[in-house]
């Protein structure tokens, strides 16, 4: 299993296979691998036997739910596959992949629509500056070819699509590809090698001779005087042209088949650039000072996944972006200082590893050492040197966490621990209000996987429910002269604790919170050392109010009366006594039930926008403005947090998958009377007032 050779970065390349779930990435995967010879079959998703698909869950979903790692060697290098899950809810996972690659493949079914993950994925590899290619999978199924490479030239932008092959056959009778650059014909066994010829070839073939000339004003000029290019010149430039990204080159193939693949992995190798030649990304000093890496130099290396081994041990992949990784180093995290020994590294063909020795800049590496970090940390053996994570994409669900038993109880904070380190796109808060766990993502799907790995992998049990509302109450009028009196005997009826105050309460703005003034004015009746105390109370008293047990915004509190006893009373007699004033109070006042409203940032593409204000409307939103960003928009809304909670899955069906918000807490508004029910009856403080 351990390679046969020692590669340079000018011989390594890393491929991320990216696109929507069902359209044969990890199948792709497969076929490289059989065919480059490192398997002696290639595994199948259906049947269970896939070497990327290990997980138990992907195996019982079948479907790819973690990044799957191999290597291969094919054309004199070192091909590193980073086979990317494509649903979207592990966006994040797929932009760590396209973000340590030299080039990223966009996989789709030649018989179903692009799929919005694969559309995405299309922009976040664009976006990113990866070179890109297609490889339009499933050939020999019915198809329409035209609408498939359309549907990519309107993904692509202004980069210009352009198939580099031609397929034998028609429709879904597709038996093989014909190589327009060299004319090499990959077919599958068994078929005539050209049987079914037809008018793409031609047609193809001056498509890509014009597309790679535009790129190339030398080559533009003899292509215009002699109407035609030297095969090396076309060669040449376009291995520049892909490596721009100016170009996007289509491939064919079934990789189920057979057919196809091994072209790809021709093209790859003579037209991807390598680890030295693709531009790394800016790495920045201490104090923000921008540095280019370099092969040589100290270790710069950037985890790409965390993950579970069979037996439930974290392992961790990182790629080497300068200098070389060697075993029994000291690995610190540029971010938070943290350190790691490292003992040993590894090179990974999906569960299966062996001793790595090829750690060069490019290198993709795993370790089963404790390394502390979620995926996108950098780690450094010299100078700090921090190269950035791609964006999170924005948390639109969140969960409320209760373990089951008692036994889940304990090993909980654990578990979410190892679960965020697995998972860069998670958070973990506590409520500020009740103190529950609350597990944010991307979607609702991606906190549903999270839940089934913590308990598949990590063993422990939750509940989850929505995240409670944080409503609040405020006095509904004015009341005065309210007392509160706290006094307790001996057994003679003489006083042994005595404090006595006398509060009004009147409402304010929401916005304006809560507030205490002291207008007692005589000292004499109340010693000020006595009113700090009392403001204590009549703040604890404000935590819970008396219509649900919310806490109390928008209550003006003033001290106007007092009485103590020189002997008796102390500072915790008149903190009681300044609560139960309060309390008072605010029961005499009554109070009206506030909900939480937030201000959004919708985007979403410009022939959504209406799905999408519709959606807004309907859980009682308000939009505040629209912006027109490119294809996207982006819609300016408040709306109530009850139901913004739920609004993310509306959103991700309303847009295909493409829509995304922003939010955060806006101010608070009187709850309808529809929702005080409700609102009263789900109160975790209906005791606690």
């Amino acid at each position: 299993m351990a390679a046969r050779a020692t590669y340079a970065p000018t011989q390594i390349r890393n491929v991320a296979l990216i696109g929507h779930r069902s359209s044969g990435k990890t199948s792709l995967a497969e076929a490289i691998l059989a065919i480059a010879g490192a398997v002696r079959a290639p595994g199948s998703v259906t049947a269970g036997t896939a070497l990327l698909d290990f997980d138990d869950v992907e195996r019982r979903k079948q479907q790819s739910l973690q990044t799957g790692f191999a290597w291969v060697e094919w054309g004199g290098g070192l091909l590193q596959i980073l086979d990317t899950p494509g649903l979207n809810a592990l966006a994040y996972e797929r932009l760590l992949g396209i973000s340590v690659a030299e080039v990223a493949i966009v996989v789709v079914d030649a018989g179903e629509d692009l799929g919005a993950a694969a559309e995405l994925a299309f922009a976040d590899s664009l976006q990113r500056g990866v070179p890109t290619m297609v490889f339009v999978n499933k050939l020999d199924r019915p198809h329409d070819l035209g609408a498939v490479l359309e549907s990519l030239q309107s993904a692509a932008g202004d980069r210009r699509v352009v198939p580099v092959e031609a397929p034998v056959g028609e429709g879904g009778q597709c038996t093989g590809v014909v190589d327009l650059l060299t004319g090499a014909v990959d077919m599958k066994e068994g078929a005539e090698p050209f049987s079914g010829m037809q008018s793409w070839m031609t047609r193809f073939a001056e498509q890509l001779t014009e597309s790679v000339a535009l790129t190339d004003d030398a080559l533009l000029e003899h292509y215009l005087e002699y109407l035609e290019v030297p095969p090396e010149r076309l060669q040449a430039a376009l291995a520049k042209a892909v490596g721009r990204g100016e170009i996007v080159p289509v491939l064919f193939g079934s990789a189920t088949n057979g057919y196809g693949v091994h072209r790809l992995l021709d093209f790859v190798a003579a037209y991807a650039p390598t680890a030295a030649s693709r531009k790394g990304p800016t790495a920045f000093e201490y104090d923000g000072t921008p540095v280019e890496l370099g092969p040589e130099g100290p270790l710069v290396a950037q985890l790409v996944a965390t993950q579970l081994d069979a037996d439930g041990q974290p392992y961790h992949v990182l790629r080497v972006w300068q200098g070389e990784a060697k075993p029994n180093q000291t690995w610190v995290n540029a971010d938070t200082g943290e350190s790691g020994r490292i003992r040993k590294l590894y090179k990974l063909r999906g569960p299966r590893r062996a001793a790595a020795s090829n750690t060069c800049a490019g290198s993709l590496v795993a370790t089963w050492d404790p390394l502390p970090g979620r995926p996108g940390a950098c780690f450094n053996t010299g100078p700090k040197l921090l190269v950035p994570a791609p964006d999170v994409p924005p948390s639109m669900m969140a969960y409320a966490l209760f373990p089951k038993s008692d036994r889940d109880a304990r090993r909980l904070q654990e578990a979410l621990n190892q679960l965020l380190s697995m998972d860069g796109s998670l958070e973990l808060h506590t409520d500020e209000t009740t103190g529950r766990l609350l597990l944010r993502g991307f979607s609702d799907a991606h906190l549903d996987l999270a839940l089934e790995r913590l308990h598949s992998r990590l063993g422990v049990d939750v509940h989850a429910d929505l995240p409670p509302i944080p409503y609040r109450e405020i006095p509904a009028r004015v009341v005065n002269g309210v007392s509160g009196v706290h006094r307790k005997e001996d057994n003679h009826g003489l006083p042994v604790e005595f404090g006595a105050c006398q509060v009004d309460v009147a409402p304010l703005s929401p916005d304006e919170g809560v507030g205490f003034e002291d207008a007692h004015p005589d000292p004499e009746e109340l010693p000020r050392k006595f009113r700090p105390a009392i403001d204590e109370g009549v703040r604890r008293a404000l935590e819970h109010g008396p219509t649900a047990g919310y806490p109390v915004l928008g209550a003006a509190v003033r001290l106007t009366g007092g009485e103590y006893d020189i002997l008796q009373s102390t500072e915790d007699h008149f903190r009681i006594a300044g609560e139960i004033a309060t309390r008072s109070a605010l029961e005499q006042a009554g109070t009206h039930i506030l909900e939480p409203w937030w201000q959004v940032d919708v985007y979403a593409r410009g022939n959504e926008v209406g799905h999408v204000i519709a959606e807004i409307s309907s859980r009682r939103g308000r939009i505040v403005g629209l912006e027109v960003l490119g294809a996207e928009t982006r819609v300016c809304a408040h709306m109530p947090y009850r139901d913004l909670r739920t609004f993310g899955p509306r959103l991700q069906g309303a847009t295909s998958g493409r829509g995304r918000f922003y939010g955060e807490f806006s101010h608070y508004e009187p709850a309808p009377d529809h929702i005080l029910t409700e609102a009263i009856a789900d109160s975790p403080f209906r005791h606690a007032s």
